[in-house]
Order: structure tokens, then sequence, then C-alpha cells
């Protein structure tokens, strides 16, 4: 008898989907991949993972909050959300399908201050990591940048006006690449 688990995980730019397979034996399937699982510690919930291909021991902390799942390793903290077999099942389609989704991201105001320069306009590409504000706060500047890839399809403000915390200050048209 085994327990499937299906994982939906963001890490850094790139979406990844994984089914997880447990097993009564202590052997996990993590998409293509078999490893030995051992609890080294169950609350808070420490893991040891062996690779059984290469022979490689993992530890990984796993913190469980409802739905949602963040796993600690190698010192980097992965979110990642539980599905149920419809939800694995939707998924796997939608990602079949030729249908490319773009998604929509409002760039907030950080802190609140007086906006000193918009360096982004409508319809212009912008890199994850560009400078697209500056944003003067307690007598320093503090540049905002792009949390994406992507166009920038609507700003919101302009130079010279106050700015509370929160604030939109412009939407970025996520791009696949």
């Amino acid at each position: 008898m085994s327990n499937n688990y299906f994982a939906n995980a963001d890490y850094t730019d790139s979406k990844h989907f994984i089914s997880i397979n447990l097993e009564e034996s202590g052997t996990v399937h993590i998409s293509e991949n078999e490893f030995s699982i051992s609890i080294i510690s169950e609350y808070p919930c420490i893991l040891k993972l062996h690779d059984n291909k290469i022979g490689i021991d993992t530890i990984v902390y796993a913190k469980v909050q409802g739905n949602t799942v963040e796993l600690s390793l190698n010192g980097y903290t992965y979110p990642a959300y539980i599905l149920n077999d419809i939800q694995y099942h939707y998924q796997k389609l939608l990602q079949s399908s030729n249908v490319t989704s773009k998604s929509v991201n409002k760039l907030l105001a950080p802190m609140p201050g007086l906006l000193k320069e918009v360096l982004c306009t409508e319809g212009k590409r912008v890199r994850k990591g560009e400078t697209l504000f500056v944003l003067e706060a307690m007598k320093m500047e503090n540049s905002i940048k792009s949390p994406v890839h992507g166009i920038v399809s609507k700003v919101s403000t302009q130079i010279g006006k106050a700015i509370e915390k929160g604030s939109v200050l412009c939407i970025i048209q996520t791009l696949d690449n």
C-alpha cells in the first residue's frame, strides 16, 4: 500500500510540478528519482533522504501548515502546495496544453516615501532585478527593482508623488522566459 502526494512548488524563476509516492517500505519516489527515507524527528519534522541512485544522504526539514509545506534543504527554503488527486490531474492537463499562461504582478511600494525617479514606461520589457523606481525615504534613495521578467502593462504613479507603503507602483505582465 502506498500514499500519493502531489506538490506544486515555486523555485527561483521557475515552477516545478512533482509527484511524490510514499510507500510503506520507507521508499519515496519524487518524480523519477527513488529515495530511502528515515524520520530523524517527528516534531520538528526532520527527514533523511538517501538517493538510491548516487548514494548521497540529504537532511530535509519540513514545516507543514494546512496544504502548504516549506522544505528546507542545503540552507534554502522551498514553498510547496499539496494537491489532491483532482487538482493534480487538472494541473497535468494544463501543463500538457499548448496554452501559455501569463501572470500579472503588482509591484508595491515597500515603504512610504517620495518618488524621485520612474525608470520604466508602459510597454517596456523589463528583466528581473532591473531598477524601475527610485524612492526617497528618510533622506535615503532606495531602488525598487522588478521581481520578474516581463512587460510593464501599467505605471500607476509619477515623479514627485508621495507614496504610501503598499501602493501599487506598476503592473508587470510576466513573460515565460
